[in-house]
């Protein structure tokens, strides 16, 4: 009888670059949640690299989603340029894509460049980005993303002192998804809800006082 002996940690990489693409992507993670930043960055950065010559949906999927991990990655490190960066070749490469699971990577791209790019103009103006590109989307996941844009960008614009602004968009927000029995989407009413009467109600004490 033949028996076969595997080292742990030692183990050839599958032949199929799917599965591959999938190892590495658990081992990246993994490294990720363990601290090991760098360690993770390479797993993500080497799913790129080997998939980058098959232009099916599947494996585009792999390669998009390893450049979303990888940007989130970056900016666990505070490297926002680098995080930017790599959303943008994200955008750059699968922007125009049809297929579910890669507008949802597209739309994850979107909103986490707008959180790296902080409270500022530039932020508001990739959150449009995302309202412009999926706001008509049915798909929950897509979904999710719009009211998550909508929330930021009514927070970025509060910040700014754009108090009104930010309160139309918080109406926008309740407008489309007050009526949602997910979970994520009433999070975000919620929260939206909250901010716009604080804002309201310092409006008031400032017309009160003067």
């Amino acid at each position: 009888m033949l028996v076969l002996y595997f080292v742990p940690g030692r183990l050839p990489p599958p032949r199929d670059p799917i599965l591959n693409g999938r190892a590495e992507d658990i081992s990246g993670i993994a490294q990720l949640n363990l601290g090991n930043i760098d360690q993770a960055i390479t797993s993500f950065t080497a799913i790129r690299e080997r998939l980058s010559a098959f232009g099916d949906a599947d494996h585009r999927y792999w390669q998009a989603r390893a450049l979303f991990n990888k940007g989130v990655t970056l900016g666990a490190l505070g490297r926002s340029e680098d995080e930017i960066a790599v959303y943008d070749d994200l955008l750059t490469g699968f922007g125009t894509a049809t297929e579910l699971p890669l507008r949802e990577q597209v739309a994850k791209a979107l909103l986490n460049k707008g959180v790296a790019l902080g409270r500022s103009k530039d932020a508001i103006a990739v959150y449009d980005d995302l309202l412009t590109g999926f706001g008509t989307a049915t798909e929950l996941p897509l979904r999710e993303q719009v009211a998550s844009a909508l929330f930021n960008k009514g927070v970025t614009l509060g910040a700014l002192g754009r108090s009104g602004d930010a309160i139309a968009v918080y109406d926008d927000l309740l407008a489309r998804f007050a009526t949602a029995t997910e979970l994520p989407l009433r999070e975000q009413v919620a929260k939206a809800r909250h901010l716009k009467a604080g804002l309201q109600k310092s409006s008031r004490l400032c017309e009160k006082w003067g």
